[in-house]
Formats: structure tokens, C-alpha cells, sequence
């Protein structure tokens, strides 16, 4: 069973200059060093991996000798044709004294200067007397010998490095990697019981081998989501030798069949003689230590699970496409085959966190306490009036014939679309009608800091994108616990104490467990000294005196208080207890309560806190994230954004 080759097409990408002056430094596949002052000038691109991945940069004008592999006629690089034959020279154990040769007359034409430009060449053993003699005559080369998908991506990264470009290619190799991953697991492939089968054979001179591990054609089987049923542990070697008798005793589903084989898959096919095995012979360049590699690894898993990967390659930030389920406060379980197309944001929470993960586009309708005068959200200002319906039981008969005129204009898809609301129990007639009508409808009412992140988890799986901010939610508060615990800070003796204080009409309340709020001084690193477990409401009422009797040093107070933290304070009648009055918008359901979080903690521990929302960095040693938690806390570093959905998040609303 032969399967016809899948066309893929690889984005372009195109780096601008470099605006970073700090020293370059890139230890090889010898661990040899290189130190630049600067992107390298000039280059000489010994190996067609290094020409494709300078095409694939847009740096290959700095590249003025390639290696005669690089030539159209054995490369097929588009770029390399119509090329004068004096640009190419072989090079190769025997041929060292003419490259030698034709770099040192580079450098006398004043085409190469040592100190600024670099050899990129294979780390090949049989090659080392050439670079030897190159590195005596003091010129610069750095070698490159992956055996392993992300080694290739730290081959792209280092050429990227070394001249000057962004990290785009590079980044974007790793995000296919994780498309993938993340693309199987959404879609229920995460168990090795549900993975494909596969083995990777070489066949030359007769002799034929099996991929066993260290390899990249292997690793295009692992992050494909398959399992490589000829890894044999007991082998050391990256391949083995056997027979074809050995492929039908290990019954793969897929043999993927090295791609400087001479034959075609069929001829390889007939020799397993099982139709019941496919065989794909591999493109030759997906081997070869540059950015092609992620295009074979996209082919592969096309290959292995065509139900959910076809067409062109992803691009970094397109988001993972699959079956959507979500179960909302209700218990109400809504399927999707895809993201929602359109929403309707009846909630200021919704339209708040549509804005921060970029997704404000896919609105069609708001509730009225979105509109700018009641949420002060800058992105509702000037959106007309006719975009907005009042969400309410009383209104409950306007709602549902707004969104079937929806449907009738042709802006709402039932099948494809997504009704997201509070999950108020006054609400539930509204939303037990309009699904009554056939609409999908999501409703949200989290009691802790953590249901708010799932809130935002929620919404940017219904609509498409991806998990950034509510990953971003995550690391802040963890990231304020890896500090308090670097400072040792971890007893409740060590702790400040707080409590949360409300009102509801003239009869004050404290925060008991089960809030938001209170979840701020749990996170912040402060014990709530009104948490009483023999009491199961969330909240109960108290005095003045019994505030006084708690002696907190902190009072949080809610924001829909009606005075000031001023007032309150004096209210209290204690210098010694510090009122903060909370800003209503930290309790809403979206990603400002991480400013909320990081704003209390930053009232709790100012010695350790300060500034803007740390960013996450993407570290994952525990070394570096804990040198990294050191630097913001003792040196108090503001971390820029960088993100223009963490700029949103991270703006302050009145």
C-alpha cells in the first residue's frame, strides 16, 4: 500500500537586521568556541543545510563560497540556480589544500576578514584536518553535527545567532513540534495505546537497517505521535541491520523508508510483501540539519493522522484545531467540531477577556454592562449603541428575539456559534430558552482564583486561540509563591495576616472561604484571620469590634464600596491596620484578577514585589527560574511586555 506524496509548503520567513550588539558566542558540534564582537559579515556555507537554512533566515546574500553540494543539481535549492560555477568549490578531505587556498584568496581580494566572518561546515569526523588547518590560518568556523530533531533546531538558532537574524524560524520549528503534541491530546491521542506504529528503514548495498534511537528520521516518528516498535534498548547503535522478516515479525502500520533509497516506496513495499503495511519514502532534504526537517516532521504527521493534520504547515500563534467540549456552571456540556465563528459577550467578564486574548473580532453582541460608560473597558468606547441588549430576566423575551434576528441577518451560526454569560441562577430562564431555540450557550460563575483561570481557559478554547494568558495567570501565581518561598517565607508565623471586608446595604461582611478575593490573600502569601471552618458561607457579618478583635494588619476592602479606603480606616478607628480598597474589575471573572493578585502581594510584600506583572519567561530549569525570581525580588527588575494581549491584560480599569 503506497501512499502519493503530501505537497507542503513551508511559510517564507524574513529577518530584518539584527538590533542586538552583545557578543556572539556558539560552542560547535567539537565544542570548540566562537566569540564575535558582532553578526558575522560574510559567511561561507559549507554543506547545502547551512545554504537552506540561510535561504530560509533571508540571509543568504552574506554567504559569498558555498560548497559544491549546495549546487542547484544536487541541492534543488530554487535559490542556487543560474549561480556562476566560481561561487562553488568541493569540499572534502582530499580537496583541503584548495579550500585552504580559496578562503586565504578571499581574504587577500578583501572579501573575507577573519575577525567578522564565519565557515559554517559539517562536524563529520573525515572533515576535521580541513577545519584544523582553517582555524591555524585563524579563521573562524563552527561546525554542525545534530542527531536529533531539536538538535537541528539549535543548528538553525546558532546560524541564526551568528548572523544577525531574529529567532523567528527557529521558534517556529518548535512551535510545530508542540502543535502537534498539543493538536493529539486535544484530540484524545495521548495514550501509547493510541499511537500509530512506525519504523524508519535505510536499505543500500542490500543491507538493510532500522532506525533505532539518537536519530532524526526516528524522532519524526515520536513527535509525529507514533511509537517506534524497533527502538530495542538493548542496541546502542542509531540503526541496526536485519531482514525483512524482521519488519513483518514487529508489524508496523508505517515504514518510513530512508530517502536516498535508489527504489520507490512501491519497490520497497513489494519487498515487505504486507499490503497491510504503508510505506512512505522520506524527502532527502528532511534529513539534512536545517528548517526542512520541520517540514517532514508536519508530513509525517499528516501521514500518521490525516483526521487531523493536512494542507500547509502551521504558522507560529495559529491555533490547535479540534473537537471543543466544554462543561459550564450549570453542568452544561457544549461540543464544537471547531472554534466559534461568532459570540455574543453577555457579561463584562466576557468582554473583557475576549479583548486580552485577542478575540474581541469574533463578538457580535454584548450585554449592556459591557458598554463603555458602565465597564470603562477603553475598547467598548465609541462601538454603537445597537451592539449592546440589557441581559436580564425581566428582558428576557427582547434577548432571545435579538439573537434569532442574528440568525436571520445571517450573523449567527446556531451550529457554529457560542452564547457566553454569567451563570447567575436569575439568568438560567434566559438561558434555558434561547437553548430551547437551539442556541449553544456557556455560562461562567467561578468562586476562586483558579475557576477564574479556567474561565479563561474556556474562552480561548471556544474561540480558537491560544493559552497565553491564562498560562500567564498561572505563572504570576506561582510565580509569587516560588518568591515567598525563596525568602523564606512559608510559616503562617512568617506570614502577614488580612481579611476581606464587603458590604451589603448597611450590614458589613468578612470573607470566609470560597472567594476570589480571599483567594488574593491566600496567594499573596497572607493568612486570612477570618476564615472560620465551622461557618459554610462564604462570607459572614461582623462589627467594627470584631475587626478590631482580629487585629489584621491588612483590610482588603471591596471595591464596590461606596467610600474611600480613607474613610473605612477611619471607620475602623486603628492607624495600625492598613485599608486597601480593591479595584472592582479584580473580581470579574477575567484575566484582571491576576493584576488583583499581583497588586495585593505587591501591598503584602513590597520588599519582594514591585512594578509591573513579571513576565514568563518561558524557563523551564528550576535553576534559571529561581535566578530569575532572585533578580525581581532583590533587585526589583519591571519586566517589559512583550506580548500585545499581556499589554491589555495587564492595563489598569478605573
Amino acid at each position: 500500500m503506497v501512499i502519493a506524496l503530501l505537497t507542503i509548503a513551508v511559510p517564507a520567513f524574513t529577518q530584518g537586521d539584527s538590533t542586538n550588539d552583545a557578543t556572539i558566542s556558539v560552542t560547535d558540534s567539537r565544542g570548540v568556541t566562537t566569540n564575535l564582537t558582532a553578526p558575522a559579515v560574510h559567511v561561507a556555507s559549507f554543506g547545502a543545510f547551512a545554504t537552506n537554512t540561510l535561504v530560509d533566515i533571508g540571509m543568504l546574500d552574506k554567504a559569498v563560497l558555498f560548497d559544491a553540494t549546495s549546487e542547484f543539481n544536487k541541492s534543488a535549492i530554487p535559490e542556487m540556480q543560474g549561480r556562476s560555477a566560481d561561487e562553488f568549490i568541493t569540499v572534502s578531505s582530499a580537496n583541503k589544500d584548495v579550500v585552504v587556498q580559496r578562503m586565504l584568496d578571499l581574504v587577500d581580494d578583501g572579501i573575507w576578514n577573519k575577525s567578522t566572518d564565519v565557515i559554517f561546515g559539517y562536524g563529520y569526523s573525515y572533515l576535521s584536518p580541513t577545519w584544523t588547518e582553517l582555524e591555524g590560518l585563524d579563521f573562524k568556523v563552527i561546525t554542525f553535527y545534530p542527531k536529533s530533531y531539536d538538535g537541528i533546531v539549535q543548528v538553525v538558532e546558532d546560524i541564526e545567532t551568528v548572523m544577525g537574524a531574529s529567532h523567528d524560524v527557529s521558534d517556529w520549528m518548535e512551535f510545530v513540534k508542540g502543535y502537534i503534541a498539543e493538536t493529539l491530546s486535544m484530540n484524545g491521542v495521548d495514550e501509547q495505546s493510541e499511537f500509530v506504529t512506525a519504523i524508519y528503514a535505510s536499505y543500500s548495498s542490500e543491507v538493510l537497517k532500522l532506525g533505532n534511537n539518537g536519530s532524526v528520521t526516528v524522532d519524526f516518528i515520536r513527535y509525529a505521535g507514533g511509537i517506534n516498535v524497533a527502538e530495542d534498548a538493548n542496541k546502542t547503535s542509531p540503526t541496526y541491520s536485519a531482514d525483512f522478516t524482521a519488519i513483518l515479525q514487529i508489524s508496523p502500520e508505517y515504514v518510513l523508508v530512508d530517502g536516498y533509497y535508489s527504489g520507490t516506496a512501491e519497490d520497497f513495499s513489494a519487498m515487505i510483501m504486507d499490503d497491510d503495511i504503508t510505506v512512505y519514502k522520506l524527502n532527502r532534504s528532511w534529513n539534512s540539519y536545517c528548517p526542512d526537517a520541520t517540514e517532514g516532521l508536519w508530513t509525517v504527521a499528516c501521514l500518521f493522522y490525516p483526521d487531523y493534520f493536512e494542507g500547509e504547515v502551521p504558522i507560529e500563534g495559529q491555533p490547535v484545531i479540534g473537537p471543543i467540549s466544554v462543561t459550564d456552571s450549570r453542568g452544561v456540556t457544549t461540543n464544537l467540531t471547531a472554534p466559534a465563528v461568532h459570540v455574543a459577550s453577555f457579561g463584562a467578564f466576557a468582554t473583557n477577556t475576549l479583548v486580552d486574548i485577542g478575540m474581541l473580532d469574533k463578538a457580535v453582541l454584548f450585554d449592556a454592562g459591557s458598554e463603555f460608560n458602565k465597564s470603562n473597558i477603553p475598547e467598548m468606547e465609541g462601538i454603537p449603541a445597537d451592539k449592546f441588549v440589557t441581559v436580564s430576566s425581566s428582558n428576557k423575551d427582547m434577548v432571545v428575539q435579538t439573537m434569532l434576528d442574528l440568525v436571520d441577518n445571517g450573523k449567527w451560526n446556531k451550529s457554529s456559534d457560542v452564547v457566553i454569560g454569567y451563570g447567575y441562577s436569575f439568568l438560567s430562564t434566559v438561558w434555558a430558552e434561547l437553548e430551547g431555540y437551539g442556541f449553544h450557550v456557556v455560562t461562567f460563575y467561578p468562586n476562586s482564583y483558579d475557576g477564574i483561570v479556567q474561565v479563561v481557559e474556556d474562552i480561548e478554547f471556544l474561540t480558537g486561540t491560544n493559552h497565553s494568558v491564562s498560562g500567564h495567570m498561572v505563572f504570576v501565581k506561582q510565580y509569587i509563591a516560588d518568591t515567598l518561598v525563596d525568602m523564606g517565607i512559608t510559616d503562617s508565623e512568617d506570614k502577614v495576616s488580612a481579611v476581606y471586608v464587603s458590604y451589603s446595604g448597611d450590614v458589613m461582611y468578612i470573607g470566609n472561604t470560597g472567594l476570589v478575593t480571599v483567594d488574593f490573600i491566600t496567594f499573596a502569601g497572607g493568612v486570612n484571620l477570618a476564615r472560620d471552618d465551622s461557618i459554610e458561607a462564604n462570607r459572614y457579618s461582623v462589627d467594627f469590634t470584631a475587626l478590631l478583635q482580629l487585629d489584621p494588619e491588612f483590610i482588603l476592602l471591596d471595591g464596590y464600596y461606596e467610600g474611600t479606603a480613607e474613610e473605612f480606616s477611619s471607620d475602623v478607628g486603628n492607624d495600625d491596620i492598613t485599608v486597601y480598597k480593591l479595584n472592582k474589575s479584580w473580581n470579574s471573572y477575567c484575566p484582571d484578577a491576576t493584576e488583583g493578585l499581583w497588586t495585593v502581594a505587591c501591598l503584602f510584600y513590597p520588599d519582594y514585589f514591585e512594578g509591573e506583572l513579571p513576565l514568563d519567561a518561558g524557563n523551564t530549569g528550576e535553576d534559571d527560574g529561581g535566578d530569575n525570581i532572585m533578580v525581581y525580588a532583590v533587585v526589583g527588575i519591571v519586566v517589559v511586555v512583550l506580548a500585545i494581549a499581556m499589554v491589555l491584560l495587564m492595563r489598569k480599569k478605573d
